[in-house]
């Protein structure tokens, strides 16, 4: 008589395991962003930071950016933020350039 509770409880416990929700891991290089007025080049020099490249700003490129942003990777928000202003940016393995889009095809001098 004394193994019924045993056993009983062993079925018990094991019916009985906590059920740990997994928990959400955030895509990688995802960002989320709210900015109110800050300097265009300031941005794109932060999401290329972020990214862990290395940028170079045409002269022509300035403005000012106001933004909300959510789970977006720093490459489609400097895309983003740049089109709206009329310029783009081109990748060359770590470092993109960005400019006005007649200067980033225009052959190199």
């Amino acid at each position: 008589m004394t193994a019924l509770p045993l056993v009983l409880t062993l079925l018990l416990a094991g019916s009985k395991r906590a059920e740990v929700p997994p928990t959400p891991t955030p895509a990688p290089d995802v960002l989320s962003l709210n900015l109110k007025n800050a300097d265009l080049c300031d941005v794109a020099l932060h999401l290329a930071t972020f990214a862990g490249l290395s940028v170079v700003i045409g002269p022509e490129v300035q403005g000012r950016v106001t933004i909300s942003l959510k789970d977006v990777t720093p490459e489609l928000a400097l895309s983003t933020i740049l089109k709206v202003h009329g310029y783009g940016f081109l990748r060359e393995g770590r470092v993109i350039r960005i400019g006005t889009v007649a200067r980033l095809l225009a052959p190199d001098r």
